[in-house]
């Protein structure tokens, strides 16, 4: 860090060796910000939505999700959100896995439409698609007609998840 005070990657390794998972959050925090230091405001808008394939934006990307991640893990959901959304902006393509997450903490928010939208854009027929889409429509519509074709799906995506 003395060589080069703007490593994300740095205070990333020093989040995974914090003590407590307040510690870890602000480490991840310094780390994206040294991130957003280090590539400049005019390289985010210049590349949005191509992160992920920019190897020296990983680095950042991975404090951002640590970062939001230590968020929801302590109960700061409206903070995690923000920061899920915004990595899914800079990288559509989600390689990290995020929609996973944030569809959880728009659940957590009771954000139901938010939810929805999410599936929509990021449509699945595996386990993870095909539960959440039965979660989110108990969301929106509580026990519905809907519910039983989407149980079914779900079922047939994986069995074992409901015993």
């Amino acid at each position: 860090m003395e060589l080069y005070p703007d490593s994300p990657d740095a205070y990333n390794l020093l989040a995974e060796a914090a003590g407590t998972a307040q510690e870890a959050r602000n480490y991840y925090h310094r780390g994206m910000k040294a991130g957003e230091k280090d590539l400049g405001r005019a390289y985010f808008k210049e590349n949005k939505g191509f992160f992920w394939g920019l190897v020296e934006t990983r680095p950042f990307m991975r404090a951002k999700k640590g970062y939001a991640e230590m968020s929801e893990f302590l109960g700061d959901f409206p903070e995690a959100a923000k920061h899920y959304e915004e990595l899914l902006i800079l990288n559509p393509d989600d390689n990290q896995g995020v929609r996973y997450l944030l569809l959880g903490v728009y659940c957590q928010l009771k954000k139901y439409d938010q939810a929805n939208r999410l599936l929509k854009t990021y449509p699945e027929d595996s386990a993870f698609g095909t539960y959440d889409c039965l979660l989110v429509e108990f969301g929106l519509h509580g026990i519905s007609g809907t519910m039983k074709s989407l149980l079914q799906a779900a079922k047939q995506s994986n069995p074992h998840v409901i015993p």
